[in-house]
């Protein structure tokens, strides 16, 4: 059953990926450890030195710091498409998606650029 109280932590973490406050690559390492009082990279609340919290460590050297329910909300909502149009090709070989019609349109113009020298491609926009 969905709990009416991780809605707003899921918004804020979808919105963070979307404009690349949060990465979508996996991390290379994870420890465990408990809050400082900084908020949490997810949500924003603070981690207060009685919760247990995750920081996440990246290639990059970037560090995150999230409860273990933005953890798990930041690793479903990384995998999943972004942007509330899909695009699609007839080579089935590529889907895209963006979170504006304009945004979907250059993808599919980028994609038959690079390669409609090869065959034949129809692209397809749909709205989620």
């Amino acid at each position: 059953m969905y709990a009416p109280g991780l809605m707003a932590p899921a918004q804020m973490i979808s919105a963070k990926l979307s404009t690349g406050l949060l990465p979508r690559q996996d991390e290379i390492r994870m420890f465990g450890g408990y809050g400082t009082g900084a908020p949490c990279s997810g949500c924003g609340l603070p981690l207060p030195p009685t919760d247990v919290v995750y920081e996440l460590v990246f290639a990059d050297e970037r560090s995150f710091v999230f409860h273990p329910t933005c953890a798990n909300l930041w690793r479903v909502l990384k995998d999943a498409p972004g942007g509330d149009w899909r695009v699609t090709c007839s080579c089935k070989e590529w889907n895209g998606y963006a979170a504006t019609l304009a945004e979907a349109e250059e993808l599919g113009c980028e994609h038959i650029a690079v390669h409609s020298r090869r065959s034949r491609h129809v692209i397809a926009i749909a709205r989620n």
